[in-house]
């Protein structure tokens, strides 16, 4: 008995340590990202004025941007936000190819930074732990993995039902809709 739990604890040290390194890979990982989005051609960083403060903020450090009026709120990774005087509008015009979604009215989520998908409360949780609301405008984009390529995530989220609802020719003793498989 004693000779097998010896045993063990080696392995379980292997786990811990590829958990470790499995975590500074992914670390290492976003740093090169990072890094080839400076020397990338193409956008890889928006420049958000705050006041008389001019910031240069990469697009993989955003969580979120948030409306408030004619003002927008940039959330960032580290917790910092920047309030700058454009609308919502025009950083979804600027911002939204390049791999951001439109989910409600005031919210434009970066599509990396999601983790799960709650349909019956229509919010987003992102990797941060955040809840996002999805609106009804925006659920078509929000669900529709093939929108910002997750097929994984839906799959996992959005089991296929186990009925399909059926219309039924309107008459005095049926129902309009009925439920069957």
């Amino acid at each position: 008995m004693i000779k097998n739990t010896i045993a063990l604890v080696p392995s379980i040290q292997l786990e811990l340590d590829l958990c470790r390194a499995l975590r500074r890979i992914k670390t290492l990982e976003e740093e090169v990202m990072r890094l080839q989005a400076l020397v990338a051609p193409g956008k890889s960083c928006i420049r958000a004025v705050q006041g008389t403060q001019v910031f240069r903020i990469s697009l993989l450090d955003i969580l979120y941007f948030r409306a408030e009026s004619n003002y927008t709120r940039i959330v960032l990774k580290t917790g910092k936000a920047i309030l700058t005087s454009r609308t919502l509008k025009s950083w979804a015009e600027e911002v939204g190819p390049l791999g951001f979604l439109r989910c409600h009215k005031s919210y434009l989520v970066r599509a990396d930074e999601i983790k799960a998908i709650n349909k019956k409360e229509q919010c987003l949780m992102l990797q941060s732990g955040e809840f996002l609301p999805v609106s009804r405008g925006c659920r078509k984009a929000v669900f529709d993995p093939s929108m910002w390529g997750c097929k994984e995530l839906s799959e996992r989220a959005f089991p296929k039902p186990g009925y399909t609802v059926r219309k039924l020719t309107k008459t005095a003793d049926l129902p309009a809709y009925t439920f069957g498989s």
